[in-house]
Formats: structure tokens, sequence, C-alpha cells
């Protein structure tokens, strides 16, 4: 079952790693399973699409699936989100 809120809740929680990661330095990046994170949000088990929506929502081009169950979508995607590091000679 998909329900905005949830994803909402879930893709906060992914960036908010993203960001701790980042902030912590030297992390080229974080691995973020489906059932893990569905598991410290609290959310039963009907809500995993939600948060697999929004891992696939914050999945850059970059970031790389590690595992994915042969429907593409469950409790065991994997996905490596890389960390992209700030640099202001970019600016």
């Amino acid at each position: 079952m998909n329900d905005p809120e949830y994803t909402k809740e879930a893709r906060t929680e992914i960036k908010d790693i993203k960001e701790m990661a980042k902030a912590r330095g030297g992390v080229s990046g974080v691995v973020i399973n489906a059932g893990d994170l569905t598991k410290a949000l609290g959310f039963t088990s009907d809500k995993v699409q939600c948060v697999v929506n929004a891992m696939d929502d914050e999945k850059e081009r970059d970031d790389e699936i590690l595992q994915q169950p042969p429907s593409g979508s469950g409790s065991s995607l994997t996905i490596l989100y890389k960390i992209k590091e700030f640099r202001r000679d970019k600016l």
C-alpha cells in the first residue's frame, strides 16, 4: 500500500542519513536497505512500498542498486547512495 505521508517521511529520513554522512566527512557513500529502513522508521511491513518509492525518488544517476528483488520492488532493495562533497570551487 502506498501512502504519500509515509513516503514523504521515508524520503526525509534518507535525506537526513545522507546529510549526516556528508557532515562526518571521509565517507564516500551510505548503504540503505528498504527492510531495515522500514523497521527503523517503525512502519509496519505493509508500508515497505512507501520506503521503496522514497528510495527510488532519492536515487541519483551515480547511486548504485546493490540488491533488488526480482519484482524490482521489495524489502531486499538495497541502494548505495554516493555522497557528493561540497566544493567551493564549483560555485
